[in-house]
């Protein structure tokens, strides 16, 4: 418990209390910390892709004209017609996919509205509630669950490769009546794996047995794959029972402008809906009017298009990294197929001591060693359920910066005896 205490009159309540920080904004305190004291910090751990990659024109001027014409007044809390009628488009026209605008829900954020769908899909009293995600887990799926359900999530582990294991998916739901919901996430953070197709069909087989079962698919990085790789969704085989998570945050590099949507079942939207207006009321509208302007811009996906492309950049960086310096030589790296992470094992690392005599004990004492000493922060396996590994994004440092940091871990690592 980190919050502050105000004395035995203020109850905190548990449901808060018993959720842990979000790892991913511990480290952005203390990376904050040590800049704030004058250090030079390589900031591998947080998701962005600021500064090298930037918003598009399209984008900033479509918020900036919204603005400019007073338009921000309230809106409807499913979310503007402009902006749902533009997502629909952008379903049909770029990812094979039909939802109409009653078909989808816009929040502040892609977190908002994946919490916007796990709470209307999850009834603490009811006979099934409870959540099954796969490690590597983004730790929300963790979190909300708890914070929702107050049981925590069901774990379906992975093997090296972090592809769900379908015979024991199908073995888990045959042998409880408790599962309400299955959150998949590809590509995926933190591994940047990409579930091939015949993964996505074999999930929406196992679960097509089960109708009262929803699926969550958080595709946030769905632009982001490389290579001959193809955007599946488990939409396009299991509709009626799946809610497609996304937002602008990584198609559109705009990670702090918060829109994100669901889209899935209408009276899954209408319930989304209902929830919103009663929280946070409607999503900004020159936020969405943005979007909009962007969508309708985009719709050769040349912008998106063109993120990917330098992203692809960065991550040939890095992958020579891992391949010639020797500092990373007892690293198990593998080539992200999607996103913008690595997810190296460690475990080589492990029990290994610095030359002042520390123990690299797990993954959370090497990352934290690599903070102090490297002035390189990466975030623990252990965060998302997969201990042994650590998360670098690599798109959140400017390229010269990436080059500079990996040097410096791969030097920091090489003293480990």
């Amino acid at each position: 418990n980190n919050l502050p205490s105000f004395g035995m009159s203020l109850h905190i309540s548990s449901v808060v209390t018993n959720t842990p920080p979000s790892a991913t904004i511990a480290i952005m305190n203390m990376t904050a910390d040590l800049k704030a004291k004058g250090e030079s910090v390589y900031d591998f751990g947080v998701g962005e892709m600021y500064p090298d990659i930037t918003c598009p024109e399209s984008l900033k001027t479509g918020i900036i004209e919204a603005v400019q014409e007073d338009k921000t007044a309230y809106v409807y809390p499913q979310g503007d017609k402009e902006l749902l009628q533009a997502l629909s488009d952008d379903f049909r026209a770029n990812f094979n996919l039909t939802y109409t605008p009653q078909e989808i829900c816009v929040h502040p954020g892609p977190k908002c509205s994946l919490l916007g769908a796990m709470t209307v899909l999850l009834d603490p009293t009811h006979e099934r509630n409870r959540v099954i995600a796969f490690s590597p887990c983004y730790e929300s799926f963790r979190d909300l669950t708890m914070f929702i359900t107050r049981k925590p999530v069901i774990i379906g582990e992975t093997g090296d490769d972090c592809l769900p294991d379908l015979v024991e998916l199908e073995k888990t739901l045959a042998s409880r009546n408790d599962i309400a919901c299955i959150i998949i996430n590809s590509p995926n953070n933190p591994s940047g794996v990409v579930y091939p197709e015949e993964i996505i069909k074999g999930i929406a087989d196992i679960v097509k047995k089960y109708p009262e079962i929803a699926v969550i698919s958080d595709e946030v990085y769905r632009t982001q794959i490389y290579g001959d790789r193809k955007y599946v969704s488990i939409a396009h085989f299991l509709p009626k029972q799946s809610i497609i998570i996304g937002g602008l945050s990584k198609e559109a590099a705009g990670t702090g402008i918060r829109v994100g949507f669901l889209a899935g079942p209408a009276h899954v939207v209408a319930a989304a809906t209902k929830l919103t207006g009663n929280t946070v009321s409607c999503t900004s509208l020159p936020l969405q009017k943005g979007y909009a302007a962007f969508l309708r811009a985009d719709r050769d996906m040349a912008a998106r298009k063109n993120i990917v492309a330098k992203l692809a950049e960065k991550r040939e960086i890095g992958l020579t990294a891992f391949r010639e310096l020797p500092g990373f030589s007892l690293l198990d790296a593998f080539p992200p197929a999607g996103a913008f992470y690595f997810f190296p094992g460690v475990t080589k690392y492990l029990g290994k001591k610095s030359p002042e005599g520390e123990v690299m004990v797990d993954d959370n004492a090497l990352c934290l060693w690599l903070l102090k000493t490297a002035k390189v922060a990466v975030l623990a396996g252990s965060a998302f359920g997969k201990p042994g590994r650590f998360r670098l994004a690599y798109a959140s440092v400017a390229t010269a910066d990436l080059k500079e940091g990996l040097k410096a871990m791969s030097e920091a690592l090489a003293t480990l005896q």
